[in-house]
């Protein structure tokens, strides 16, 4: 049997990747991770890329840099006790606080038990080069190298 590690691999090379057929959800094409951030890539002037270990590092800085980049379509003034708010709002721990009192419906259910499975689970500790096993980084390097290059993990 394939372990939960294997499928999420899978998962991220998977070129033919689908969700939102369950509960009546809108089906999405998402194809590998690859082809989705380059797909992304092709419009450059109309996106914003936002890393997750950028927001773990220094939340107030991102945001800042999604409000620059919204006030290219309208002006918008914002306060420092604002985006203080923003920040707590935004928080892992509130997050996992909403997740824990049922305000968040994106869990998956695990299939043989058939509870919910924690969405927010390590938040700022989630470090993928000591989690997975060195098979999966492997893996996962060689189809993404010019990728991750790219954005600096490699």
């Amino acid at each position: 049997s394939i372990g939960t590690q294997e499928k999420c691999v899978e998962f991220l090379l998977d070129q033919l990747n689908w969700t939102g057929f369950k509960n009546h959800d809108t089906p999405q094409f998402l194809s590998s991770w690859k082809n989705h951030y380059n797909s992304w890539k092709k419009f450059p002037k109309n996106n914003l890329l936002i890393k997750y270990e950028d927001l773990v590092s220094d939340v107030k800085k991102e945001i800042l840099k999604i409000i620059n980049y919204l006030s290219n379509y309208f002006e918008y003034k914002i306060s420092n006790k604002e985006i203080e708010e923003i920040e707590r709002n935004t928080s892992f721990e509130n997050f996992k606080e909403l997740e824990n009192v049922g305000k968040f419906n994106e869990n998956t259910i695990n299939e043989i038990t058939g509870e919910k499975k924690t969405f927010f689970n390590l938040g700022p500790h989630n470090n993928w080069k000591k989690i997975l096993k060195k098979e999966s980084i492997n893996k996962i390097e060689t189809q993404f190298n010019n990728e991750m290059s790219e954005l600096g993990y490699l």
